[in-house]
């Protein structure tokens, strides 16, 4: 029995990475930074009492955040736009 609950919590910890990254992007792409650092704040302090998980998902909100900012600010957008600008430059030349 004791092999199923392993299996379930570490299935309950895959969802919740997930879901974190999820949150965490879509709060950059809406500029919610003061919520993303109340979760933060919130999983630092349950942190204290629950293992080391909960610390693992403070930096997985921050990141998947920036991501988020990145990605409303158009950064992959305009990464996109520089390398076809080199490629009709070169191919004009």
């Amino acid at each position: 029995m004791g092999g199923v609950l392993d299996i379930l919590i570490l299935i309950g910890k895959v969802l919740i990475s997930v879901t974190t990254i999820a949150l965490g992007i879509s709060w950059g792409v809406r500029g919610e930074m003061r919520t993303a650092l109340a979760v933060c704040a919130v999983l630092l302090a349950v942190g204290i009492f629950w293992t080391n998980f909960a610390g693992l998902l403070i930096p997985t909100i921050l990141l998947a955040y920036m991501a988020g900012v990145l990605m409303e600010r158009g950064w992959h957008r305009a990464a996109r736009q520089r390398r076809q600008d080199q490629e009709d430059g070169s191919a004009a030349g």
